[in-house]
């Protein structure tokens, strides 16, 4: 269960709903230890990826290296057909 609230907790801070965390340490009491450090570092992580500040310009020309890599690399392997796409993953 404390991985549930702690998900919950996650999808909550990103769609901007997030609550004190004392509410959600309310709904299991008994995990309320262990998951404190959780909640406070998911916050914590969270805010720190929103006060990043992207370069927009840099990153389409990170892009567009990028694709350009692959587009010679992919060129470079002598008309050889592409790998397959890899099988899909199993969902525990």
């Amino acid at each position: 269960m404390s991985v549930g609230l702690l998900s919950k907790y996650i999808d909550d801070l990103i769609a901007g709903d997030e609550q004190d965390i004392e509410r959600y340490l309310q709904t299991l009491p008994a995990g309320a230890q262990d998951l404190l450090p959780l909640l406070l570092t998911a916050r914590a992580a969270y805010k720190a990826i929103q006060a990043i500040e992207v370069d927009d310009h840099r990153a389409s020309e990170s892009r567009e290296q990028a694709r350009q890599t692959m587009a010679d690399t992919v060129g470079a392997d002598d008309g050889a057909e592409p790998p397959a796409s890899p099988p899909p993953r199993r969902q525990r």
